[in-house]
């Protein structure tokens, strides 16, 4: 997407977007809800490095959850999972999560935490 390559680049500081799949692209920072009106104007700024430190959500983590849950590019995502679910399941893991989830076949510890 192009978010990537401006962001690793360094050619733009934040993108004005509804489309919060951005994050996962490389966005760094989105404005969202931006209006401007007469002498005032309002936006909402998400930053990623707020996400990573509240959530422990890194990009990463995003993209796997995206994944799970259903995004723009599959809709359907795992079926029986949530964003809870997702959150919940993505707070165990270290190291690189988008390798383990390609391998769940051949990780003997992937699922044991989670009853369905």
């Amino acid at each position: 997407m192009i978010y990537t390559c401006f962001y690793s680049f360094q050619v733009v500081d934040c993108v004005i977007t509804q489309d919060s799949d951005v994050f996962l692209y490389g966005a760094k920072t989105v404005y969202r809800n931006f209006t401007i009106k007469a002498g005032s104007g309002t936006v909402q700024v998400y930053k990623l490095a707020d996400i990573e430190e509240k959530l422990s959500l890194n990009r990463e983590k995003l993209v796997a959850m995206s994944l799970m849950c259903g995004c723009d590019y599959d809709q359907a995502g795992v079926q029986g999972i949530g964003k809870e679910i997702a959150y919940q399941y993505l707070a165990t893991f270290s190291g690189d999560v988008l390798h383990r989830l390609r391998n769940f076949r051949n990780d003997p510890v992937i699922f044991i935490h989670y009853k369905y």
